[in-house]
């Protein structure tokens, strides 16, 4: 039997992925900071199988609220646990040295990496069983883009910080993938910013503006039929 965890379900990725893999007949805890009423209706008529946990990921220093109510549910060894570490945030977009909130590069920070690692520390110490880890990454992890500073190192260190993970426990297996460039909000926050802050802006414009966007919904089916389901 699996046990998905899943964090960013809000929309997005994470979204269809809660959704799709319900209809799998999976139990799945997701965390989010907001869900939408389909969600919630969905963990009514499902609640055998989904757990919404309400949870702002930036909020480092509140974890142990979120170590709470997974304790409860986290509590078969023989269980295969499947972290899918899909949260993720890109602001702020801006220059080193330009960027007017530290608030902001702190939020990133904590979203994008802190909360990553905590997450894994304490999945690692609560389950002793098999256990996988699914890291939705980006091609901004092997690349310098400009003014995406921040986004680049983030998802570049939990990729290695995951990778010396894996070396190191032998129940677990970690994949890293890239899902490419899909129709969400965090692309919608990209096409919004200024060339000044972002020169690649006009590339990621194209995109939306060539219908290149993928959807969220077939992502999900890929990722699902590929590496959480086989």
């Amino acid at each position: 039997m699996k046990l998905f965890i899943i964090t960013g379900i809000s929309r997005g990725l994470g979204e269809q992925l809660v959704t799709q893999l319900t209809q799998h007949k999976q139990r799945i805890i997701g965390i989010g900071r907001t869900f939408t009423r389909e969600q919630n209706i969905l963990a009514t008529s499902n609640s055998n199988l989904l757990t919404l946990i309400g949870f702002d990921l930036a909020n480092t220093l509140s974890f142990n609220e979120l170590k709470i109510e997974l304790d409860s549910k986290i509590n078969d060894n023989a269980i295969e646990v499947i972290f899918v570490n899909n949260a993720g945030i890109v602001n702020p977009i801006s220059k080193v040295g330009n960027i007017k909130e530290d608030a902001d590069v702190e939020r990133h920070i904590n979203v994008n990496y802190l909360m990553p690692v905590l997450l894994t520390n304490y999945l690692l110490n609560k389950h002793r069983g098999p256990m996988k880890i699914l890291n939705i990454s980006s091609g901004a992890a092997e690349a310098s883009i400009e003014g995406w500073s921040l986004y680049c190192s983030s998802k570049k260190a939990i990729k290695t910080f995951l990778d010396v993970v894996n070396k190191e426990n032998m129940q677990l297996t970690v994949e890293h993938i890239d899902p490419g460039v899909m129709n969400t909000r965090m692309q919608k926050n990209i096409r919004e910013c200024s060339v000044e802050d972002f020169p690649t802006l006009n590339h990621f414009r194209g995109l939306k503006n060539n219908n290149k966007l993928m959807s969220p919904e077939d992502v999900a089916r890929k990722i699902i039929k590929g590496y959480l389901i086989k």
